[in-house]
């Protein structure tokens, strides 16, 4: 899940720091990329404006969303141009050893 892609980046030299937008409702200053994967409720509108000034700002975000739950993302997909699919990624990180 979640934790073999953290380990995954991990092991290729990247930090991994959790924002907690709540708390910070500004992106981390060192952060190059945002990874939102699986969220589980609805993003606030002062959490989405926090993620469009970070693009703005020109930083990169990963996507990974379970099909059909944009959960509140959809002014940011649609301003990007992305059109939500339902696809998948097969994992196959129990056979390279990472779980």
């Amino acid at each position: 899940g979640l934790s073999a892609f953290r380990m995954l980046i991990e092991n290729n030299s990247f930090n991994v720091k959790l924002w907690n937008l709540p708390s910070a409702p500004q992106a981390p200053a060192d952060a190059d990329t945002v990874v939102i994967a699986g969220p589980k409720q609805g993003f606030q509108e002062y959490e989405i404006k926090a993620i469009e000034d970070y693009l703005k700002s020109g930083g990169n975000l990963l996507l990974a969303l379970e099909s059909g739950k944009t959960q509140g993302l959809e002014k940011i997909l649609q301003k990007l141009g992305v059109v939500p699919e339902n696809n998948y990624i097969k994992s196959s990180f129990m056979n390279l050893g990472f779980i």
